[in-house]
């Protein structure tokens, strides 16, 4: 059958929670460097998806890719996965991180005890059973969805309020919030040469825990080798960002 060039693309946004977020960037905003997996398949009745890109998006949050495909129409679907090298950001979760979070949470978070023990426990995540979770944000499901040739434009999927699939997830509209904080802070810290972040991060990692602070807080901590900032957050997450020191 004769091959052709199919050129897939579409762009990632959220729709901030956060006035001050919608008042100085807009709404919808671009999500940068989320994962995004792109699959097809012929038949509607075929049950399982064929892997077409895993790829990451720019800063914008756009994604373009091209493959040498026949022309036979496809459904196709796409997945979204706030995770790269840098930053992971979990679901909530009955595990054992999730239940330290719940618990260090109802104590004194800047003793160094506590501190110590989230840090650990956040080392060792890859150890323990936690994944970041695919999030579905199109789904080609009728016979007049399908695609052809050409170039396919899934136009912008946009995290918000009201949105399909898992667009419109509560957990997830509020990583979009928490990953766009998390990207942004660590973005203006490089331009700036941050005094106790180095401009490659070791690494980050996050999980959705209570947050049962009344306010936001925020703490600084030197032990010799690595500085760590994390940041407690209102919309019931905890990310910590960790660098090594200059």
């Amino acid at each position: 059958m004769h091959r052709q060039t199919w050129t897939i693309r579409g762009r990632i946004m959220f729709r901030p929670q956060f006035i001050e977020t919608r008042e100085h960037y807009g709404d919808p905003v671009a999500l940068p460097g989320v994962r995004v997996q792109v699959s097809a398949k012929e038949s509607k009745l075929d049950p399982k998806w064929q892997e077409w890109a895993d790829i990451h998006v720019g800063a914008e949050g756009r994604f373009s890719f091209t493959e040498e495909k026949d022309n036979t129409p496809r459904y196709f679907r796409v997945r979204v996965m706030f995770k790269d090298d840098s930053l992971k950001l979990y679901a909530p979760s009955d595990g054992l991180l999730a239940k330290l979070g719940e618990t260090l949470t109802r104590l004194n978070p800047v003793l160094d005890l506590i501190e110590d023990a989230l840090e650990t426990a956040l080392a060792q995540t890859t150890r323990l059973t936690f994944n970041v979770k695919w999030l579905k944000v199109l789904k080609d499901d009728n016979k007049s969805d399908r695609r052809g040739p050409g170039t396919v434009d899934f136009g912008n999927l946009v995290f918000g309020r009201g949105g399909s699939l898992n667009l419109g997830d509560r957990t997830a509209r509020r990583h979009a919030d928490i990953w766009w904080l998390a990207k942004r802070l660590t973005s203006e810290l490089e331009n700036i040469g941050c005094g106790f972040m180095h401009q490659a991060f070791h690494g980050v990692t996050a999980d959705s825990i209570p947050a049962r602070l009344g306010q936001n807080h925020a703490q600084r901590r030197h032990n010799g080798y690595a500085r760590q900032a994390c940041l407690e957050a209102p919309l019931q997450a905890r990310f910590c960002l960790r660098g090594r020191s200059r």
